[in-house]
This record gives structure tokens, C-alpha cells and sequence, in this order.
């Protein structure tokens, strides 16, 4: 049965967990589509489910009294999200929508309960994610109140190229596609702004395109820091 969902032990939920668990888990995963720009959940929704994203990319915000948007992360294969609030059955506290035509697996709140009181590795990776969660958030703030906009994109830009690249070298090639607009709103700052900073990069040689996909210099982009 694992071989009809070879991409479970891959997410980090899952890391260093004995086949047979993951079996288990198995049982309750519940395959979901939404179409592109379908919300998954809104915020003050009751969470009620962790989502494990199979196919496409998710978007996850979070907007102010003024409505402006501030995206937090893009999610890829791979990733999880809806983690913040299940355990206590807490509303969300950010919002997910669809950037393409995305596939989840769905794991009730009543599911991931039972696994945290009866799968010690299940919890003790739960307690880790959260761990690396809370531990970006705090920096994210950090930067925000204290950084220039350069410096917080190149942070985001090596943070992104961490998780979504394909080393070669000092250089670093997205494998995914991120735009100037998605770049601005993690940013924090205006998207012509961040295209004219990004323009920068691109003439000092910082940053370069091929296809469409961005490639950083590690080490140049690092002395933004």
C-alpha cells in the first residue's frame, strides 16, 4: 500500500519513521484537489486538518485590518502546512490558496491527536517542524523591524534558494518559479520597489535568468547580509 503513496516518507512529518507507521497513517490520508486560486482555508476557519502538498504550489498569508497581504511562504511538494493551529483546534491564524492546480493529502485533527499520543517519532518531528516554524517567524519579525529591504531580500532569496535549489557551484538555480510581486510580499515591501532592487542584483551580477528560472551567486549575495 505505501507504493500507492510513495511521496508520504519524504515529508519531514514523516522523516526516520518505521514503515509500518507510515502504513498506519496511510489509512486516514485523504487525497484532495482544489483548483487554481481556490482557497484551502481562510483565517478565523476552525483548523481542522494538516495538509501534505503533493502536486502544485500553495500560497500561505496572512492580511492586516487594511486587507494588505503579507505572504509568509510559497509551499511546494513536499511541504506541509496547517500545523500552527490543529493541535489545539484553534481557527487559522494565516490563509492558504491554490497557485495552480494542487492535489493535498488530508490528515484529520483527530488523526494527527491520536499520532502525536501514540507515535513518539510522529511527535517528536511535529515538535521539531514547529520548532523551525516559530524560529522563522521570530526572524522574520526581526527583519522586518531592523533590516533594509535589500538585505531582507537577499535573506529571502538564499532562504528560498535553501529549500527550492539546485546547486551548481558558487550558483544556485530555482527550481521553482517565484515572481517579483510574491518576492515583495515577503518582503514587506512594494513590488516596483523590489523590481528595481532586483534590477540591481542583476547588474552587479548577483543574480541572472535562465528560462525564466532565477539563479543567485551565493557569495555575492551573501555580502548583502
Amino acid at each position: 500500500m505505501l507504493s500507492e503513496y510513495p511521496h508520504l516518507p519524504r515529508f519531514k512529518l514523516f522523516q526516520d519513521m518505521p514503515e509500518k507507521d507510515v502504513q498506519e497513517i496511510i489509512e486516514f490520508c485523504r487525497d484532495v484537489t482544489f483548483a487554481k486560486n481556490q482557497f484551502i482555508y481562510l483565517m478565523g476557519a476552525q483548523a481542522n486538518a494538516i495538509f501534505l502538498l503533493k502536486i502544485g504550489r500553495v500560497k500561505i498569508s496572512m492580511l492586516n485590518e487594511g486587507g494588505k497581504e503579507k505572504i509568509i511562504d510559497i509551499m511546494h511538494p513536499g511541504d506541509s502546512f496547517g500545523e500552527f493551529s490543529v493541535e489545539h483546534g484553534h481557527c487559522h491564524v494565516t490563509e492558504a490558496i491554490a497557485l495552480d492546480n494542487v492535489i493535498v493529502c488530508k490528515l484529520d485533527r483527530n488523526v494527527v491527536i491520536n499520532l502525536l499520543r501514540q507515535k513518539p517519532q510522529f511527535a517528536l518531528n511535529f515538535i521539531k517542524h514547529l520548532n523551525e516554524r516559530l524560529i522563522e517567524a521570530l526572524s522574520e519579525i526581526e527583519e522586518l523591524c531592523y533590516e533594509s529591504a535589500s538585505k531582507r531580500l537577499a535573506r529571502i532569496l538564499l532562504k528560498l534558494a535553501q529549500k527550492y535549489g539546485k546547486p551548481n557551484g558558487e550558483h544556485i538555480k530555482f527550481i521553482v518559479k517565484i515572481s517579483h510581486e510574491q518576492l515583495a510580499e515577503m518582503a514587506g515591501a512594494n513590488r516596483p520597489y523590489i523590481s528595481s532592487l532586483i534590477s540591481e542584483f542583476k547588474k552587479d551580477g548577483v543574480i541572472s535568468y535562465d528560462a525564466r528560472h532565477l539563479i543567485i551567486n551565493r557569495t555575492r549575495l551573501q555580502d548583502y547580509l
